[in-house]
């Protein structure tokens, strides 16, 4: 019986579609860093600007896969501002509404990234009665590796290149 019904079944043969959907994003935001050691005045880092530059293709509906490359600036009371480059993989859970150019997504990642913090000039005083003296503070850089969590909203502006693929 079972062996009937395939027959039956490929002698009318449908066009198989296979699409892979994919997208290269350049993103603009605002970023806050949790810092694990914290400088001498005990601030944490303030919301700075960031920029990203990412590719994922589609892994199951609704859910992408890829790679980042970013660039943020991070401040901090008391301290001068910090740059940070970063780069990795990450994954993307893109809501189901709005559909279209609009998306609602949360991301988690895995990358490398490299911070550098340039010098500044700080006014520090000597003693209670003493005059105020200028001090260098040095520039320094780093890298660390983390595991970027987000939570975010993006509206495509155009798709030049959106393509679906029929095979037969």
């Amino acid at each position: 019986m079972a062996c009937s019904i395939l027959l039956g079944l490929s002698l009318f043969p449908r066009a198989a579609e296979a699409q892979i959907h994919g997208d290269v994003a350049l993103e603009g935001g605002v970023e806050k860093r949790f810092l694990r050691a914290r400088p001498i005045s005990g601030q944490d880092a303030g919301f700075g600007p960031t920029f990203e530059l990412s590719a994922r293709v589609a892994v199951v509906p609704l859910l992408r896969a890829g790679v980042y490359v970013s660039h943020d600036i991070s401040p901090v009371a008391g301290a001068d501002t910090r740059e940070i480059t970063s780069a990795g993989l990450s994954l993307r859970l893109m809501s189901p509404w709005p559909r279209g150019a609009s998306r609602i997504w949360v991301a988690a990642g895995f990358g490398y990234a490299t911070a550098y913090a340039p010098s500044y000039v700080e006014t520090v005083p000597t003693g209670p009665s003493g005059p105020n003296v200028s001090a260098t503070a040095s520039g320094t850089s780093g890298g660390f590796f983390e595991v970027p969590l987000g939570v975010g909203a993006s509206l495509g502006l155009c798709q030049p290149f959106a393509k679906t693929s029929q095979i037969l």
